[in-house]
């Protein structure tokens, strides 16, 4: 098991509101970027979190995949494949919709 090189993550946060970034990986290398990611994600309450990969100005999602979470239980997952990141793309989690309680969520690169 490879080690992990990057803990990405804006900490827990009480009353979310809809588009809050719980963890962004910042923006890729020049070139091409290969990360091997693990997700973690925590809430007291149910809530959707969306995974985005973000274009080189952080401005449209290329790809959303969401991520419902059950009241008072963790997320966590390892993607079996690498992620390849564009110069400038970004990776980040996201609320998708207000969240009347307490969330974090975790991007782990290798």
């Amino acid at each position: 098991m490879a080690a992990i090189e990057s803990w990405l993550t804006e900490g827990p946060k009480a009353s979310a509101l809809d588009g809050t970034v719980l963890a962004d990986t910042g923006p890729a290398d020049e070139g091409f970027t290969t990360l091997q990611v693990s997700l973690l994600i925590a809430s007291s309450v149910a809530a959707r979190v969306d995974l985005e990969l973000r274009d080189d100005t952080n401005t449209i999602s290329i790809r959303t995949v969401p991520i419902f979470v059950v009241a008072a239980q963790t997320f966590q997952t390892a993607l079996t494949a690498g992620i390849v990141l564009g110069s400038g793309q970004r990776l980040r989690l996201i609320t998708n919709g207000a969240v009347l309680g307490t969330i974090g969520g975790s991007i782990f690169t290798q």
